[in-house]
């Protein structure tokens, strides 16, 4: 099979099941809606699989390099496969054992909150950067930023009360029109992506380069 049929039978494939779903959705029909639940049950069985594959390829990536001593990183290979298949053993018993719940709040949680707790320090740094006064958009997202801070400040608040009003509106008018904006916008694009994975226009989200020279050529040289 040439790599052409291959790239038009995946888009077919893809044209077929979204065609069927979207009929599904806005038509009652039952032979189409037992064809969608079908559909779904696969889906359900592939991407079970594509997660125990996953659990394969990272098993090998990781076993490797504990084999070969890697430096900086064979030491994390092993911790990562002894809390991934434990956690796994144990939950396959029960998700709401003692055990698992152990390994929950002992390994997984404390760790998420560190990251959250890292990316705040980030979020301030973008935050300041943003709201530079470089130009007129800039010193208005600054008052409006400054504005917010200070209704949260309660001697602000006892001072100045009119403070919450202008927060209010600034929040039910000019910033519910835009989120309003954003949001249609967004539905838009979507639609627009969605029709055009239908009818095989957009490849790229499927590998396929062939329409985007510079893509295949960047593709080559890598």
């Amino acid at each position: 099979m040439s790599v052409m049929i291959k790239r038009n039978f995946v888009l077919a494939i893809v044209g077929v099941v979204g065609a069927i779903m979207l009929a599904d959705f806005f038509f009652s029909v039952p032979l189409i809606s037992n064809v969608a639940l079908e559909l779904q049950k696969w889906a359900i069985v592939i991407a079970a699989f594509a997660a125990g594959l996953g659990i394969i390829s990272l098993t090998l990536v990781h076993v490797s390099a504990i084999r070969k001593r890697t430096p900086m990183k064979w030491y994390f290979s092993v911790w990562l496969l002894v809390l991934m298949y434990s956690t796994m053993i144990i939950g396959f018993i029960s998700t709401s054992s003692s055990e698992f719940q152990w390994i929950y709040s002992t390994f997984i949680f404390p760790p998420s909150t560190t990251l959250y707790a890292m990316l705040a320090f980030m979020i301030v740094t973008a935050t300041y950067r943003s709201v530079r006064a470089r130009n007129g958009y800039a010193l208005l997202l600054l008052i409006v930023a400054f504005a917010f801070i200070l209704v949260d400040t309660p001697a602000i608040v006892y001072l100045f009360p009119t403070i919450i009003d202008i927060t209010d509106w600034l929040l039910t008018v000019p910033v519910n029109a835009s989120m309003i904006g954003i949001i249609i916008t967004t539905s838009i694009g979507l639609l627009v992506i969605g029709i055009r994975t239908l009818i095989g226009r957009e490849r790229v989200s499927l590998g396929i380069l062939e329409e985007i020279p510079h893509l295949e050529e960047s593709k080559d040289e890598s």
